[in-house]
Order: C-alpha cells, then structure tokens, then sequence
C-alpha cells in the first residue's frame, strides 16, 4: 500500500456581514488552481539537469553522505527510463544490509533560489518512478522519497513529505502543501525505506518545484436585502478559480 505524509495548509475563508433577511456568504472555501495564483520557482535545477549515465551529481546538487552518491540518470544499472522533463534526472538507492556501504540511503540537498517566508503557504510538486529492471537485481525493491527544509545542510528541521513505496515504473505527480515555519534556504531529498529496516531499493525523480501560493482577491460585493426565496446571482470577480459556498 502506498502512504503518502505531508504538511498542509491553506485553506482560505471570507465572511461578510450578517443581516436579518440578508443574502450573506461565510466560511467561503477558495479551492485555487496553481496556474492562477501561484508564481516563482523556488528551486534552481529541478529537473536535475547533469551529464547522464554518470556518477556526477546534478548541477547544483550536493550529497550529504561523501561515501554514497546519487546518480543522473539514465544510461547507468539499466535505468532507461525516458526523462519526464529535459535531458536527465536523479537516481537514488537504499542499501540493507551486507551492501558495500550498508544500512544507508542516499540523499542531496541544494540551496533554495530564496529564503522562505514564514508563515506562506507554499506548494511542493515531484515527478516520481522507479526501476524494475535494475541491473543488481537486489535492488529492484521499491522505496520511499523523504523532503526536508532547513537552514543548514543535512538537518532534518522541517519534514514536507514522505512519498511511496513508488512501485510504478511510469513517472507520476505528487504533491503537497505547506506552510514554512522559519526562513528555510535549503530543500534536501533523501531515499528512505519508510521506517522500516534497511534494505535495497531504488527510487528515480524529476522536476521538482515549490511555488509559493497566493489567495485571489474576492468581492462579492455589499449586503444586499432580499426577501426570502429571491434568487441573486454572485460574482466573485475571479476568474478561472473555483469557489464552494455556504450560507452560515
């Protein structure tokens, strides 16, 4: 079964005036669509751009465990999978024990284009796969992919996410929201296998994003009286968001 943990936040209201016989709107839940009102991309090379099939890292990145290096792939342990986005992406591993660097998980960080602003809510998107095919067929297990925020490298101050097991050899979307609780300048993803003793397995990602979230602006204009039964149409002066309202 796959389990997905993360931070939430961001759920908007409005209220106006209460009047007796006064059409009024109150715990106005605003369900926004990312291309309306978010902006930004917070986190530079996140298509983990490098030179496939090797064990350089991507461009930007850094390990945080000098013995245990992620990979660009493919091209390396028959990953062959397609990039979802531009020429490469990152290939991490767990490792159980009796491996050459036992009882491990691979894991990078690198810095936020900018500090995050405490208290904004923000959205976190990764495209996630993995290798069936792997060449070491040991590590054809599937894992999870753990995201943290922090002010220095390799600290876990702030979890986002946990995703997986990923058990799909396509690439797919996960998604999260949350609210930053410090001015973090560091996003650091690291292979997991979900709390559960080490073992092997691999998991592949690609375009990563955070963005930060922004509320529309709403006018529903003023109180208006109306007797009962009468029918008014509202307009939010919103366009392309999507609104549920309910009479409080």
């Amino acid at each position: 079964m796959m389990t997905t943990t993360s931070r939430r936040c961001c759920l908007l209201t409005k209220s106006t005036k209460m009047h007796p016989f006064t059409l009024r709107t109150s715990f106005l839940l605003i369900f926004l669509r990312i291309a309306a009102c978010a902006y930004g991309q917070l986190v530079s090379n996140g298509t983990f751009s490098g030179t496939a099939g090797t064990t350089s890292l991507p461009f930007g990145w850094v390990n945080c465990d000098p013995e245990s290096s992620v990979e660009v792939q493919p091209g390396r342990w028959n990953v062959n999978l397609p990039p979802y986005e531009g020429n490469s992406y990152l290939g991490m591993v767990c490792r159980g024990e009796g491996e050459l660097v036992p009882n491990s998980c691979e894991e990078v960080f690198r810095d936020l284009s900018e500090p995050l602003e405490i208290d904004s809510c923000y959205q976190l998107e990764i495209f996630l796969a993995y290798a069936a095919d792997f060449e070491v067929s040991r590590f054809r297990e599937p894992i999870y992919l753990d995201i943290f925020l922090a002010t220095e490298p390799c600290l876990e101050e702030e979890p986002v996410a946990s995703f997986g097991p990923i058990d799909h050899t396509d690439w797919r979307s996960y998604t999260t929201n949350f609210t930053a609780s410090s001015r973090h300048i560091i996003i650091w993803l690291r292979a997991s296998t979900g709390g559960a003793p080490f073992y092997s397995g691999n998991i592949l990602a690609d375009q990563l994003t955070i963005q930060k979230i922004t509320a529309p602006i709403l006018d529903l204009g003023p109180d208006l009286e109306r007797c009962p039964g009468d029918l008014i149409t509202l307009d939010a002066s919103a366009s392309g968001d999507t609104f549920r309202w309910q009479d409080g």
